[in-house]
């Protein structure tokens, strides 16, 4: 059997997905996370904890040290369930890869169950409707969140993950609680505006938090046939489509501080714009979907295929923006992303 130059053969990638998955089996698929530095006991105990701006440079300082300073401030790995998401979503996609021929469907659907059963056990408590926070307290530029304080985000992934399921089981009680969740708590409307918002307990205006929320609503109302999330859905999409800047550019959030253009985020953006293009056939807003996608696959990646994390700067290095950069691609927007797939590096050139 011949194999395309370049191209890992399919044992090889089959066995290398294994032992990923085993090692984080093993491991809980607990681990770190770039902003969980305080749940460091050793800052949790000093007054600093107590000063948002001390707070919010803590979690710089253990996201940006050479070296990991979390186990000297007696921190132990935890479990993110965004990532128990995206390891659910995986196993579901690999179940259905290769068709007939593929021997490792059986394995993969039983890891995908098993995963599930632990997204719902770490569902935030206190809620009535699932939902997921971050097991950590964080401290933003703009706000607080305490640990487990659901918010959009880590829920939208987790009611993907019962989406993508392929093993017979039902894959849209819990993505429906949670639309019911975001349309009840995370639902804003200002000057007759509608978007969704990132925490409960905030209004703030960020582009992929109200984008991928805006798919989730219109996935559901096409299941459930409610009219209200499908209206909701187009107004907060198009809250966004609407703020997109003449150049093709999304800046994070629409707060002062929230200007910067990044890789991520933006392919976040595409993605859940075309979910939701495809989800309901609305193609007003294609115009801004292709005029965003060209900015972003000539502005953010470099000839050799390494992505730069910002508009205006290909540093810090993240693999975040080579994996977003992969599913965005695959997600073709406009049917343009086939197209232009090609090498994407860690970004270490």
């Amino acid at each position: 059997m011949t194999t395309e130059p370049g191209r890992v053969p399919d044992a090889e990638l089959r066995r290398i997905l294994n032992l990923i998955y085993d090692d984080a089996e093993r491991d809980g698929f607990a681990g770190w996370d770039p902003y969980d530095g305080l749940n460091g006991r050793l800052f949790r105990s000093t007054p600093l904890f107590r000063i948002p701006f001390a707070r919010q440079a803590w979690i710089q300082l253990v996201k940006r040290a050479p070296f990991n300073l979390r186990p000297l401030t007696f921190q132990k790995p935890e479990v993110l369930a965004k990532g128990v998401s995206l390891f659910a979503m995986g196993a579901w996609r690999l179940a259905g890869a290769g068709g007939v021929d593929n021997t490792d469907a059986p394995r993969w659907r039983a890891r995908g169950a098993a995963l599930l059963t632990r997204l719902e056990s770490l569902r935030s408590p206190g809620w009535d409707e699932i939902c997921w926070g971050y097991p950590y307290d964080w401290q933003s530029r703009a706000f607080f969140q305490p640990r487990d304080c659901p918010n959009l985000i880590c829920s939208v992934f987790g009611a993907m993950a019962f989406e993508r399921r392929t093993d017979g089981g039902d894959a849209a009680a819990i993505p429906d609680e949670v639309a019911r969740f975001v349309m009840q708590t995370l639902s804003r409307t200002e000057d007759g505006i509608g978007y969704i918002t990132y925490t409960p307990t905030t209004n703030t205006r960020v582009h992929n938090v109200n984008m991928l929320g805006a798919a989730l609503l219109a996935r559901s109302a096409k299941r459930t046939g409610n009219a209200r999330l499908a209206d909701f859905a187009r107004e907060s999409m198009r809250f966004s489509v609407d703020l997109l800047k003449p150049n093709g550019s999304w800046p994070y959030g629409e707060s002062p501080n929230q200007a910067w253009v990044d890789n991520f985020h933006t392919g976040y953006n595409l993605v859940a714009l075309e979910d939701y293009r495809r989800t309901t056939g609305d193609t007003s807003m294609d115009p801004a979907l292709e005029r965003a996608y060209r900015y972003w696959d000539t502005t953010f990646f470099k000839p050799d295929g390494a992505p730069s994390y910002y508009d205006n700067s290909h540093w810090p290095i993240d693999i975040h923006c080579s994996a977003q950069a992969i599913l965005t691609w695959l997600a073709d927007p406009m049917g343009a992303g086939l197209d232009v797939l090609g090498p994407v590096g860690t970004g270490d050139s």
